[in-house]
């Protein structure tokens, strides 16, 4: 058999990288031995001068003791039998030559290998001196030596060697590629011929022989694995043929279940047409281009167009240039996938002025998520806005009229409290007996009861100028540093009189230290008073009205005035906090007071920036706090007091 060795053979191109790694590492290897049998040649060599030198040293001695030139020729002629050394000379104690020879050292490729690692010219010296007397110099023995020559026999070793490591490279790796051949690329070409006759379209019986030899090593497993591959392409194809027939019968199928949908579809489009022509609001469908794809009835009825005569339109065609400008920027945003709604003001063909609309644009997307057009809803909302604006009217003209009343209120408050401190400054003078005895005990019952109606008069006319002063947004505070612990305290003892009246105990948590806060000083102490005299007043007998204060972590404060009365229920908080707004103790009876002590105390606590909170349990009693904003508690002010 031909062995075919082209550069496409598997066994060439192995045997190529095998012979070039060998080459390449066996050269390695081999100059690297080269370099240092070098080294050795080189200590070997100057160990060998050295022992000539000491070999001829005995007789120079003897020549130059005696001077004697026969011996020293004799000498010099005994070193010339190294063919390395080119120079020897022999000179006794004055520096007189005794023998002396020299040669011309031929010129060798070698030199500048030579030169690379060590001197090619080299000069040894050695003093002679007199036998038993170290010290006494007779003379000198040079010699210079071509250590190249002396390398020479070193040199033709390495090149042998080396030449002979590159040609066995080389029948290794002719060998290489005859083995190669044989064990590869011989039944690598048997499978590929195997593998070429196939047909494709019959591969049911079809199996590959597997290579002589190669049962069990990676060309049988190859072979096996492409037999595998082959059973699984026949069974691929035999599965096909299956999955063809069964798609030509889905195909079937799906052609008359598209017939039944289609029909469905026009179905659900015959009703969906019936539900969207039965809304009086316009209805439609515009498409990525801005053009009419459905309406509704409501389209035909609005424009005096048939429907037919709508579709294929764009928007500016059917609503004109002025609305469409309009709405330009809102078509634009649902086209861009956004949902868009606008009110805007047109006319069209069956309204005989200009109506409100409101349009909602629903983009519609695709299974990407990409824009495709639009849905439109619009709605005349015409009567909605008449409505609305109706509304605003009447707000504003109840807000009038109840600033006047409050405007109004303030005014007579004004004018009563001036007759009515003369009346009470007159009662108090005759209850006090100030121009003598009153004629008998009736009139001072009187003057007593004047008196004392005048103090509750007074006192509901200056809750109503404060209550009119908070809504016309009119308070003023006068606000100073005040400390909460004696404002309490204050508080509580004008209350106290009236809580043991009531059979009411009064507690108070106090801290033993001093929080200053920002605030009016009246204003704070009348907030105190009116809800602790509404704790005591819906306190039973036996009861208790707890104060405490607490600052928060956020530095903002909370006073709290707690009772255990008869509590109120959630409607109830409602109705005490409305001006004039009571609420009863039983299903019969009513609390006595004018109902503005809870909304004054709110609006004097909104007006420090606070806020009220009322939490209660109806029959168990009731929580008022007041919160005080950071802004009111002064800083560093919080001290022990000792």
């Amino acid at each position: 058999m031909i062995i075919q060795l082209t550069k496409e053979r598997i066994s060439y191109r192995l045997a190529v990288i095998c012979v070039a790694m060998t080459l390449i590492l066996g050269s390695l290897f081999g100059l690297a031995q080269v370099a240092s049998d070098f080294r050795d040649e080189i200590t070997l060599t100057s160990d060998r001068i050295q022992r000539i030198l000491n070999g001829a040293e005995i007789n120079a001695t003897n020549a130059a003791l005696r001077l004697d030139d026969i011996q020293a020729a004799e000498i010099v002629k005994g070193l010339f039998v190294y063919d390395f050394i080119v120079r020897a000379r022999i000179e006794d104690e004055r520096g007189g030559i005794l023998g002396s020879l020299e040669r011309q050292a031929p010129q060798r490729k070698t030199r500048w290998l030579t030169d690379r690692f060590t001197e090619s010219t080299l000069t040894r010296r050695m003093i002679l001196t007199a036998p038993g007397n170290s010290n006494k110099v007779i003379g000198t023995l040079d010699i210079e030596v071509n250590f190249d020559l002396a390398l020479s026999a070193f040199y033709e070793r390495s090149w042998f060697a080396l030449i002979s490591e590159v040609i066995r490279n080389i029948i290794l790796g002719g060998l290489l590629v005859i083995l190669f051949y044989f064990l590869v690329t011989r039944a690598l070409m048997q499978l590929a011929k195997s593998v070429g006759d196939a047909n494709p379209e019959s591969l049911e019986n079809y199996r590959l022989k597997e290579p002589e030899g190669h049962v069990e090593d990676e060309l049988g497993q190859l072979t096996r694995s492409i037999n595998s591959f082959l059973r699984t392409i026949s069974e691929s194809q035999r599965k096909q043929a299956s999955a063809e027939e069964n798609l030509k019968r889905a195909n079937d199928e799906l052609e008359r279940r598209v017939d039944e949908r289609t029909s469905e579809l026009r179905e659900r489009e015959l009703t969906l047409r019936l539900i969207t022509d039965n809304i009086p609001v316009l209805v439609a469908y515009i498409d990525a281009d801005g053009i009419y794809r459905f309406v509704n009835a409501q389209y035909e009825k609005d424009f005096a167009l048939n429907r037919d005569n709508i579709l294929g339109k764009t928007v500016s065609e059917l609503w004109g240039t002025e609305t469409y400008e309009k709405l330009k920027h809102h078509l634009d945003q649902a086209a861009g996938g956004e949902i868009s709604i606008v009110e805007f003001e047109a006319q069209t063909a069956a309204s005989d002025q200009p109506v409100i609309r409101r349009s909602t644009y629903v983009p519609n997307m695709d299974h990407n998520g990409n824009p495709q057009g639009f849905y439109v809803l619009s709605e005349d909302i015409t009567d909605s806005r008449n409505r609305e604006q109706e509304l605003r009217n009447a707000l504003i003209e109840a807000e009038t009229a109840n600033r006047t009343k409050t405007e109004f209120l303030a005014n007579m408050s004004h004018e009563l409290r001036t007759p009515l401190n003369a009346v009470i400054g007159f009662s108090e003078l005759l209850t006090e007996k100030i121009f003598g005895e009153l004629a008998n005990e009736q009139q001072e019952e009187y003057v007593t009861n004047i008196y004392e109606s005048g103090h509750h008069l007074l006192h509901l006319i200056n809750d109503v100028l404060d209550v009119s002063a908070i809504e016309a947004h009119k308070l003023e505070l006068n606000e100073s540093e005040i400390e909460i612990e004696p404002t309490v305290e204050s508080v509580l003892r004008m209350v106290k009189s009236r809580a043991e009246a009531e059979g009411v105990e009064l507690k108070f948590e106090k801290r033993n230290c001093q929080q200053m806060i920002l605030a009016d000083e009246r204003r704070m102490k009348q907030i105190l008073v009116n809800l602790l005299s509404n704790a005591v007043k819906f306190t039973n007998s036996g009861g208790r009205v707890t104060t405490n204060w607490v600052l928060n972590e956020d530095q903002s404060m909370d006073i709290s005035i707690s009772d255990t009365g008869i509590g109120m229920r959630e409607e109830e908080i409602e109705i005490a906090l409305q001006k004039f707004g009571q609420i009863k103790s039983s299903d019969t009876d009513v609390i006595e007071g004018t109902g503005l002590g809870l909304p004054l105390t709110k609006g004097l606590v909104e007006a420090h920036g606070g806020n009220m909170i009322i939490e209660s349990v109806f029959g168990e009693g009731t929580t008022v706090i007041v919160q005080l904003p950071s802004e009111r508690v002064v800083d560093d002010s919080l001290l022990e007091v000792s």
